[in-house]
């Protein structure tokens, strides 16, 4: 009796329930989450400053990216400056031009909100070392070292666009037209001494920042014969054994005759030091494929203190 009088209740309020208007009251709320973290970060080592670029925040109310800079990986992290947010820009960047070359930096980036809310620090492993390059932005020749030896060899270690004697024992390369078993002369570049180590990394270009996509050296695939033939518009990476340590270098080559060859090069002073490097306690720290896509596809750009008429003020390109 008492669970059939229950059971008439339900149905009595469910049916005076239907019988009447429902009315849906919409109450807005505020809600600010955290904005996500920035991705992709990546860098371009160059000569006196250091190129930094990120994916811009897939969400439309980010208003402004922090940048910090570290000696370390795991800190502590340092506030460098602000980026404005941009929409559409297909990314985001920043000149840091108060570095040393030699020096290694480690970089982070941080989303900020309209709300301000702050996003965690972007989660790729970034290191940068600036390093040095052609004095002025001009290239370099050698001679064939048969034809004028006194000018065919090169020192990275000197940083200048001088060559040198080929036989001299701080000579690391040297340019040799070398005959082939067909009696073609084919022209190479050829490590000078033991310890100097080359590889042909392929084409990038000729310009001077076509070597940028290029930013952190192999640890293997070196050329058994310490020769390569010189190609142009191809790349190639030398790893060279100095008094202090292994030091890395890399060349572009702009034009090869019988004569002569001519090239772009970038070096390395902090030894053992290979720029975009993975951590030696973390093979996995080993930088994104997207990431140097990305870096290639991009190229080089100028930070406004290098430009003719600059007002030394950040911007957008």
């Amino acid at each position: 009796m008492r669970i059939t009088l229950i059971a008439t209740m339900m149905i009595f309020l469910l049916l005076l329930s239907c019988s009447g208007e429902e009315r849906i009251v919409e109450v807005p709320v505020a809600v600010n989450c955290t904005p996500p973290s920035p991705t992709g970060v990546s860098v371009t080592n160059v000569d006196g400053y250091i190129f930094i670029y990120w994916y811009p925040s897939y969400v439309n109310d980010i208003d402004y990216y922090e940048i910090f800079r570290s000696y370390a990986w795991e800190g502590p992290f340092e506030w460098i400056g602000d980026v404005n947010a941009t929409y559409p820009q297909p990314y985001e960047y920043r000149f840091d031009y108060d570095v040393d070359n030699g020096v290694q930096y480690f970089y982070a980036v941080r989303a900020v909100d309209t709300g301000g809310l702050r996003s965690d620090y972007s989660p790729d492993y970034v290191t940068a070392t600036a390093r040095y390059e052609n004095p002025l932005g001009e290239p370099l020749t050698l001679n064939e070292v048969d034809q004028l030896p006194l000018q065919s060899g090169y020192n990275f270690a000197g940083l200048t666009n001088v060559a040198q004697d080929y036989t001299l024992a701080s000579t690391d390369i040297f340019f040799d037209v070398i005959g082939n078993e067909l009696a073609q002369d084919i022209p190479h570049i050829v490590g000078a001494r033991a310890g100097v180590e080359i590889q042909d990394y392929g084409f990038v270009g000729t310009s001077q920042g076509s070597y940028d996509g290029i930013n952190y050296a192999p640890e293997m695939g070196w050329a058994p014969t310490r020769k390569t033939e010189a190609i142009v518009g191809h790349c190639y990476v030398m790893q060279i054994l100095e008094s202090d340590g292994i030091h890395y270098a890399k060349i572009t080559v702009i034009e090869v005759t019988p004569n002569y060859v001519t090239f772009y090069w970038a070096y390395q002073t902090d030894p053992g030091n290979r720029d975009f490097a993975p951590r030696p306690e973390d093979d996995d720290s080993k930088p994104d494929e997207n990431s140097k896509e990305f870096e290639i596809k991009l190229g080089r750009l100028y930070p406004p203190s290098l430009r003719e008429g600059s007002t030394y003020e950040e911007e957008h390109l």
